[in-house]
Formats: C-alpha cells, structure tokens, sequence
C-alpha cells in the first residue's frame, strides 16, 4: 500500500498514516496502555481457545440444549467459536440478540413459510405448518442458549488473562466512549481518512469510523471508502440491515451457529 501512494504522491507517502483496523487500535492501546488491559493480558493461541471452549462446555447445566451425552460432545465447539467471533466483530451484545430472536420467535406463526397457502391433504389454507414452526423454535432456542454463554466464555478468557485480537477493536471503542479527551486526541490527528473496502467492514470497525469521522461543532471530518466493483458496494449497508430487522439477524446469526 505504502508503494502505491508513494507512485501517487512521491515522497509524502511516508507522511500518511496506513493501517488495518487491528493495528491502528492496537497503535491506540499502546500508546494510552493505563486505559487497557492490555499489558496485564496475552494473546490467546489457538490451542488456549480450544481448551477453554471445552471448559465452557464441561460446564453447560443437564438442562443446557447444547448439552451433550453421547457422541462428539464438543460437537458445537467451533460452531460457538464462531459466533462469539461474530459477536465481537459485530458489536452485538446478549441482550440485543435476545431481543432480536424473541421478536422473530413471536412473529414466526405470521409468516408465510409456516402457513398453509393452499389446502393439503387434513390441512386446510391457513393452518400452521406446526413441525416446521417447532423446528424453528428448537433452532432459535439452541441459539439463545449459545448466545448466553458468550460473557461467561469471556469471564473464562480474562481470568486466564487472555484476549483475541477481537476484543482489541471493543476495547477502543469503549475508550472513545468513556474518555471523549481520548477521542477528541484521535479526531484531531486523523481528520482525513480513506476507507478501503469499505463492502468487507464489520459493523464495530463502521463503528469506530463513526466515532473517528463524527461532526464537532462546527468541524467536519472527512472520510472517503473505496470499494472493488459496483456489485459488491450494494453490500455496504448489510451491517446496518442486520441491526434494524430481527429476522435478519436471527438468520444471520443462524448462519454462523449451524
């Protein structure tokens, strides 16, 4: 990237701030290091992951839906990897799925899918499609049960003073949130900022561009994306779609559970 500005620009190139979102929180974190935790906690290996998804596991209660007897009973292990991944990564918090699953659970006997459209055999148009709807509230009630166990997963990894490279971007975002001098430092440091591929961002890093890129009285920050192709920029919004309907997001969510 460095390179290519600098067939752009010349010698200035080496004046401009280039970073992924990682180390451009990981640069913010090290620089503000009494705000963080970060020096007291280590990255987490893949195998440390591992065996504290396990803990999480061994740990389920009898009447837990994830809790398994008989064959692989780590079998949901990097299906709850995943989502806890999702979680971070989208800044959705226990009580916002919640929320969202119990506002699709409620409205699933209104959808279409799960009504009879036509009359079939001892079913007439408009009766329930019953297994199907108890099928689905199964899927949502295992995920719920997923979901609950995400700030106990976190619990586990701070207590054996862990993190993942997820948690660097939240970290920052809290910061901004709770320390606006902190915030107020950044804004005034990077007034311009290009964003590229914008269509590939996550809704906590549209998060930390907001907070970076937010009016100040009568200031305004500028901030540019660029995307690959007109195709794929249809999909910039998706994060915000996900946030404003519960279905979507209970899907979306499914998506990453099963």
């Amino acid at each position: 990237m460095r390179k290519r500005l600098t067939d752009f620009i010349g010698p200035d190139a080496y004046r401009v701030n280039i970073h992924t979102f990682h180390s451009f929180c990981n640069e913010v974190i090290q620089d503000n290091l009494s705000l963080f935790e970060k020096n007291v906690l280590d990255p987490i290996s893949d195998l440390e992951k591992i065996q504290l998804l396990k803990t999480l596991i061994d740990g389920f209660s009898k009447d837990n839906p994830l809790k398994r007897y008989r064959g692989d009973v780590y079998f949901d292990m990097r299906n709850l990897s995943s989502l806890f991944s999702t979680m971070k990564k989208e800044g959705w918090t226990v009580p916002f799925i919640r929320e969202r699953v119990e506002a699709y659970v409620e409205s699933l006997p209104e959808r279409t899918e799960y009504i009879y459209q036509r009359n079939s055999g001892r079913f007439k148009k408009g009766d329930l499609k019953q297994d199907k709807l108890n099928g689905e509230r199964e899927k949502m009630a295992r995920l719920l049960a997923a979901v609950e166990q995400f700030d106990i997963f976190q619990q586990l990894m701070h207590k054996a003073n862990r993190y993942d490279f997820d948690d660097m971007i939240n970290w920052v975002i809290r910061a901004f949130k709770e320390h606006p001098n902190l915030l107020l430092d950044y804004k005034e440091r990077f007034q311009y900022i290009l964003v590229d591929e914008y269509q590939d961002t996550s809704g906590t890093q549209n998060i930390l561009i907001g907070l970076l890129t937010s009016g100040e009285e009568n200031r305004t920050y500028s901030w540019w994306v660029t995307m690959t192709s007109p195709s794929t920029a249809s999909r910039a919004p998706t994060w915000r779609t996900w946030n404003s309907s519960p279905a979507i997001t209970s899907r979306m969510i499914c998506e990453q559970w099963y």
